[in-house]
C-alpha cells in the first residue's frame, strides 16, 4: 500500500477515535505514515500558503471537526478514468496516480471532501523527513453511501477469488515471490489475528472488528501496484500470457480497492 493512502486511512482511524471517544490516541509524527513528513497543515484553499489555514497539525484538525459537528470520517474513492483500470493500476503506485481518494468529513446534512496535496519542502534533511503535507478543502456535497455488512463480505469474497486466480498463475509461471506475497494476503481473509508487513500502526486496531481487519489487511498486503520491480514492472513472452497477466492484474486492484473502502468504512 502506498503511503499517501495509508496516512488518509491513519488520519480517518484515528480521527474517528478521537471524535467518537473510543480508545483515541494521538496521531504524531512517530506513526509510520508520517515517517517522510515534516510538516502537515490543513488549509480551505489549495493555493493558500498562509491565509485559510484551518489546522496546524492533524490533532487541531480533528478538534477542529469536533467543534464543527463531524460526525465521523469516511475513505472516499474516485477513479479518473473508470473505463481503463489498467491505466489506473499502472499509475496507482505513484504520488499524483490517477486515482482520486480523499477523506470525507460527514455531518448531519453534507459532507466536505478534503485531498492530500505532498511537495518536497526538505530535499536535504537529515531525518529523511522530505515531505510537507498539506490537506485541502476540494468539494462539499452529499454524502456518499456507506457499506453495510454485506458490502464488506461481498468484498471479502471478491479478494479471495482474485487472490486465487493470481496465486494459481504465479505458481504457474514460477513466481515464488509474488505467490508467497499473494498467499500471505490471502491467509489473513481467515486469519483471527491478520497481520501487514508495514504501516502496522496506521489504525487502531482494537477500534476495528476482526472481518473490517482481515479485510482491510488481506488487502493491503495484496498491494503490488507500483512502479519498477514491482508486480506492475512484469512483462512475459507472449501475448496470451501478457493478457492474462493484465486481466487478473486489473481484476485484483478492482477488488484491492473494493477491499480497502470496505474495511476502513464499514
Amino acid at each position: 500500500m502506498i503511503g499517501t493512502l495509508a496516512q488518509l486511512i491513519a488520519i480517518i482511524s484515528y480521527g474517528n477515535a478521537f471524535l467518537m471517544d473510543q480508545n483515541w490516541k494521538k496521531l504524531d509524527f512517530e506513526n509510520s505514515t508520517l515517517k517522510y513528513c515534516n510538516r502537515v497543515t490543513f488549509v480551505n484553499d489549495k493555493s493558500s500558503e498562509n491565509h485559510g489555514v484551518v489546522a496546524e497539525d492533524i490533532q487541531e484538525w480533528f478538534v477542529f471537526l469536533k467543534k464543527s459537528g463531524c460526525q465521523r470520517l469516511k475513505l472516499f474513492y474516485k477513479p479518473k478514468n473508470r473505463d481503463n483500470v489498467g491505466r489506473e493500476r499502472l499509475d496507482a503506485g505513484f504520488v499524483e496516480g490517477s486515482d482520486v481518494w480523499m477523506v470525507e468529513v460527514v455531518f448531519a446534512n453534507h459532507s466536505d471532501y478534503w485531498m492530500v496535496n505532498e511537495q518536497v519542502t526538505n530535499e536535504q534533511a537529515k531525518d529523511r523527513r522530505i515531505w510537507g503535507v498539506k490537506y485541502f478543502l476540494a468539494s462539499s456535497g452529499h454524502s456518499s453511501a456507506s457499506p453495510t455488512l454485506a458490502s464488506l463480505n461481498k468484498a471479502k469474497a471478491e479478494l479471495d477469488s482474485s487472490l486465487k486466480e493470481i496465486i494459481s498463475f504465479s505458481d504457474k509461471h514460477k513466481l515464488k515471490y509474488w505467490a508467497e506475497t499473494f498467499s500471505k494476503a490471502k491467509q489473513n481473509l481467515e486469519s483471527s489475528h491478520p497481520a501487514i508487513g508495514y504501516y502496522k500502526d496506521f489504525i487502531i486496531e482494537e477500534n476495528m472488528a476482526l472481518l473490517s481487519r482481515q479485510v482491510l489487511f488481506s488487502a493491503g498486503e495484496a498491494w503490488v501496484f507500483g512502479g519498477m520491480g514491482t508486480w506492475n514492472d512484469l512483462l512475459f513472452n507472449n501475448s496470451k500470457d501478457n493478457n492474462m497477466y493484465n486481466r487478473l492484474s486489473d481484476s485484483l486492484y478492482k477488488s484491492v480497492v473494493k477491499a480497502i473502502i470496505a474495511g476502513v468504512n464499514i
